[in-house]
């Protein structure tokens, strides 16, 4: 049987020594906010090489690219006013059908 942990991001990466910590955060069923929305939790932490980190990382972006490419990422260019470069911007999802808007 495999264990499966399911969290709804990633909050904070540290690196101690050779090792890297990944701090995974999950909406709470218990707790909320002042505004009654859910509070966001510590679930879990991985912790990995530095080695397995940066293997992990290219993963990554081997998969935000086949994101983008897909069209479920969208790339939000931001200009570089500051140095007058173009930047590569962030990235966001496209905004939802609006079939499915409330």
């Amino acid at each position: 049987m495999t264990d499966e942990i399911f969290a709804d991001r990633m909050v904070e990466i540290s690196q101690v020594g050779s090792t890297v910590r990944l701090d995974l955060q999950s909406l709470s069923p218990t707790e909320k906010q002042d505004d009654g929305t859910p509070k966001l939790v510590f679930r879990q932490r991985v912790v990995m090489p530095l080695d397995g980190f940066l293997q992990s990382f290219q993963t990554m972006e081997r998969m935000v690219a086949k994101l983008v490419e897909a069209g479920v990422l969208v790339r939000k260019p931001v200009s570089g006013e500051a140095t007058g470069e173009e930047g590569e911007g962030s990235l966001e999802a496209p905004p939802p059908s609006p079939n499915f808007r409330n």
